[in-house]
């Protein structure tokens, strides 16, 4: 395991644009071959696999090895987990598996029309960028909202607040993150179940913060799924489902030794300690 060695390495590239938040390696047999490379996100208290590339230059499948290693230099900078995403149908997700990832979800990209900009009907549906002192309020529904599983690999309000906070009649609804690149946008949103129409609480995001977006895309999770059926109405499923499974890393911080020292009481027996037949044999039970 090793960066790669070329002229300009990725160890030189990544300390340039930040190494703090990402990171690659190289499963390399020798100093003549590469068999497999990968990249690592580094995000709030977990990490995320951001690609992997395997070259075929051996008979085994180098991904295993790489995939251990990733996880323990994620660990190494201070990450709990690492997540990533595969096709159930695809190869990797059986590679994910073997490498001890578990399911905690799913997640699917929709491409979303231009002409959802008009619709500005609904006038009760308001987005606005939430304060900190919204932060609790925010915490309490995303536990409501998230699955168990999705909230041990979530940032809380409390730590990250979200870009966006959905309020409908002037309650809290719901929330969304949003990245942009170019004139692209990429909304997550998660919202409780209202009766407003969909595309109405979309196109109130969209025409106050984004009027002048090329494309607007909405990433769909598990938690979220009940949207499926009014996103097939006014969007384009761009991606196929795929699973995202996690990896939790079993030792997350050092503790010192008397801290792992079971505390013991006087008046409870020790189930640790071996029962010893007595030298009386009337005794002996």
């Amino acid at each position: 395991m090793r960066g790669f060695q070329q002229i300009i390495t990725s160890v030189g590239i990544e300390s340039m644009v930040g190494s703090r938040e990402w990171f690659s390696q190289a499963l390399a047999p020798n100093n003549l071959q590469v068999s497999a490379f990968g990249q690592v996100v580094l995000e709030n208290q977990g990490a995320r696999l951001n690609w992997l590339l395997p070259l075929g230059f051996t008979e085994s499948d180098p991904l295993p090895e790489l995939l251990d290693n990733l996880a323990m230099e994620a660990g190494l900078r201070g990450a709990k987990f690492i997540t990533a995403s595969a096709r159930v149908d695809d190869c990797l997700f059986e590679t994910l598996r073997r490498a001890g990832y578990c399911l905690f979800g799913w997640q699917s990209i929709w491409e979303l029309p231009r002409f959802i900009h008009n619709s500005t009907e609904s006038t009760q549906t308001s987005w606005v960028k939430p304060d900190p002192v919204d932060a609790i309020e925010l915490t309490l529904l995303q536990r409501k909202l998230l699955s168990p599983a999705t909230q041990s690999v979530t940032a809380f309000a409390t730590q990250v607040l979200p870009d966006f906070a959905l309020r409908i009649d002037g309650a809290l609804k719901g929330y969304a993150r949003v990245s942009c690149f170019n004139n692209k946008v990429l909304i997550s949103p998660v919202f409780m179940k209202t009766s407003d129409n969909l595309e109405y609480i979309l196109a109130a995001l969209a025409v106050e913060y984004f009027s002048t977006a090329e494309v607007i895309y909405l990433l769909q999770t598990a938690d979220s799924g009940w949207l499926t059926g009014d996103l097939e109405k006014i969007a384009s499923r761009l991606t196929p489902r795929e699973e995202l499974l996690v990896k939790h890393f079993a030792a997350m911080q050092k503790l010192p030794a008397a801290e792992l020292n079971h505390s013991t009481n006087g008046h409870r027996a020790d189930t640790a300690t071996p029962m010893m037949p007595s030298v009386k044999r009337e005794d002996n039970i």
